[in-house]
């Protein structure tokens, strides 16, 4: 069975890979995109997304989030940068395995 992660994304950064206006230079995958498109709102605060993803998708969304981050950021568009970044940095420690605190 693949591994599924679930890895909490900023609504601003959903918001934007599902924008079919943006283009990062990166494509996502049509499994990337419904994972995006159907997680669910964080319980604790609506301004997050659940995303489960499977390995290839977190791999595909990651690669993603840091076109779309440095795009966002030539653009001016600072506050979705950041949370595009945010995202992609969630996605790179979910890869790497969990951080021990």
């Amino acid at each position: 069975m693949p591994t599924e992660h679930v890895v909490p994304i900023e609504e601003a950064a959903c918001q934007v890979a599902v924008d079919p206006d943006r283009r990062a230079g990166v494509a996502l995958s049509p499994d990337a995109r419904a994972a995006i498109e159907n997680a669910e709102a964080d319980t604790e605060t609506v301004e997050r997304r659940c995303v489960r993803c499977s390995t290839e998708q977190a791999r595909n969304l990651l690669e993603y989030f840091d076109g779309a981050a440095a795009t966002l950021q030539l653009d001016g568009d600072y506050e979705r940068s950041t949370s595009c970044a945010q995202a992609a940095e969630r996605l790179r420690r979910t890869l790497e395995g969990p951080v021990l605190t």
